[in-house]
């Protein structure tokens, strides 16, 4: 798993705030990382910023869909499927178009996400694809997530 020096220093913070509150990385929906307490099973908000915090990754705001694939983190896909078409569905009732502004809001999110995430890969230890094959499988994948909104729009929008 090749990891860069400053997602090293974010998953260091990581590791260590986890020690330091007895906590745990898990996966809320299979899709969203939350901290939970060892010893009671409570919800903690993740912590992002700040000295304790890890971060925003900005390699993830720009390039989600690689990153995402790289580690296997596939979830994202579905997240951005069902938002585009959640946004489709807006546009067609109300004729305004929210994809760009839901897409860059949850591309913000997932920047705060994916050092949480690319922890969680880091300890399943899960194989990962190279850059290369992340970017062609990602964009794939990525035109695949937007195919349902486009089948939606084309139906239900008289142009």
């Amino acid at each position: 798993m090749t990891v860069s020096a400053a997602m090293q220093v974010r998953l260091d913070k990581i590791d260590a705030h986890l020690k330091e509150h007895n906590l745990r990385v898990e996966k809320l929906y299979g899709f969203y990382p939350i901290l939970k307490s060892n010893s009671n099973d409570s919800t903690k908000p993740l912590a992002c910023r700040g000295p304790k915090g890890s971060g925003f990754s900005w390699i993830a705001f720009f390039f989600p869909f690689a990153v995402s694939t790289q580690i296997r983190e596939f979830s994202f896909f579905a997240i951005q499927a069902s938002i585009y078409i959640l946004t489709t569905w807006i546009y067609v009732i109300t004729g305004k178009d929210l994809s760009s502004v839901a897409a860059l809001g949850f591309f913000i999110v997932y920047g705060y996400w994916f050092p949480y995430l690319r922890y969680l890969a880091f300890k399943e230890n899960r194989q990962e694809y190279t850059v290369f094959q992340s970017i062609v499988f990602g964009l794939l994948l990525s035109f695949a997530s937007i195919v349902p909104s486009m089948v939606i729009e084309s139906f239900l929008i008289d142009n």
